[in-house]
């Protein structure tokens, strides 16, 4: 991977640091998902190997140096887009059980990530990262059928877009809600 790493043409770059590259790959998936997942899935898996290399390297470094811990903190977040990444990829190429489990290891680790932020900046954005993954795990449980489920996850992600005031994510949570409430034949509560 290192080597097919070091071929990937980065735009505007020479010697981009590590986490530079990790999100013009980020980038890069991005931008062709519809297009050609699958070339999307390898530039992801590039970032999620480089992501796991820097981690890697930032264990090996004194846990007492601030500084190492603020360039962890960055790259866990690095790490919870780029799996979150790879779950839409997975979902766009249907295949369910793959994004499910990378949305749930980008929400473990965005979970994770709130209980060490400190400010409350840092903590709104972990929680709006949180309500994207919950959202976006209750879509694939719409889509495999277990409504049950992808409502308990749509009213996890309302309740925090609430918390957050966010309303761009609270129409957005609503209308997944009635989604769910269609499907399960529950027209009242789906208007």
């Amino acid at each position: 991977l290192k080597h097919l790493l070091n071929t990937i043409p980065i735009r505007n770059s020479v010697n981009l640091a590590d986490t530079t590259r990790i999100n013009e790959l980020n980038e890069l998936s991005l931008e062709g998902m519809y297009d050609n997942p699958d070339t999307s899935v390898i530039l992801g898996n590039l970032a999620l190997h480089l992501c796991n290399d820097l981690l890697s390297d930032t264990l090996k470094i004194s846990n007492k140096n601030q500084q190492s811990a603020i360039y962890k903190f960055d790259i866990l977040i690095l790490k919870a887009t780029t799996l979150g990444n790879l779950g839409a990829f997975q979902y766009v190429k249907a295949n369910y059980p793959s994004a499910l489990t990378y949305n749930l290891n980008a929400l473990k680790i965005n979970e994770f990530l709130l209980t060490l932020a400190k400010t409350i900046p840092e903590k709104q954005a972990a929680l709006k990262r949180i309500a994207a993954r919950l959202s976006n795990v209750g879509l694939i449980y719409w889509n495999l059928a277990d409504y049950p489920k992808a409502l308990n996850y749509h009213l996890k992600a309302l309740k925090i877009g609430e918390k957050l005031g966010n309303k761009n994510g609270i129409a957005t949570r609503l209308g997944n809600i009635g989604l769910v409430y269609y499907e399960l034949a529950d027209l009242p509560k789906a208007l």
